[in-house]
């Protein structure tokens, strides 16, 4: 066996879900036939905002050595998000209504939101936006 010498390594991927900021790895002096080598740090990326919850990322790292050989290696990631739901919403008119739990004209509400995550990941602010139709 042969240990390789000044190894590049590139990361890929084809998911939309992940931005590769740091995807080249500079020249790794050598790297012993035979032998595990770990690379702290070796490369960076930003996940989407927007990634559903358990969604699998397949990357690629192609190696390539100084004697111009080359090596492709796969991995997956699976990705964890929120999953965040809406249960209940219940209309409170009792201060400024006539208390019986219905939006009517005339009248401001508190309206009481029931939300559950059902994600593998927390979520550490909520933002909500009420809207209605156009048509309304």
């Amino acid at each position: 066996m042969t240990d390789a010498q000044q190894v590049t390594a590139t990361l890929s991927t084809k998911s939309k879900m992940v931005t590769l900021t740091d995807s080249l790895l500079d020249a790794i002096p050598v790297l012993a036939a035979q032998k595990d080598t770990i690379l702290y740090r070796a490369f960076q990326l930003q996940i989407n905002d927007s990634v559903p919850d358990g969604e699998n990322l397949t990357f690629s790292v192609t190696f390539r050595d100084n004697a111009d050989s080359t090596w492709i290696s796969y991995f997956t990631l699976r990705l964890h998000a929120p999953d965040l739901r809406l249960g209940s919403l219940t209309v409170n008119d009792v201060d400024k209504g006539n208390g019986n739990r219905r939006l009517e004209p005339g009248e401001s509400v508190k309206l009481n939101l029931q939300i559950s995550n059902a994600g593998s990941a927390s979520s550490d602010t909520i933002i909500i936006w009420p809207s209605m139709p156009d048509s309304m």
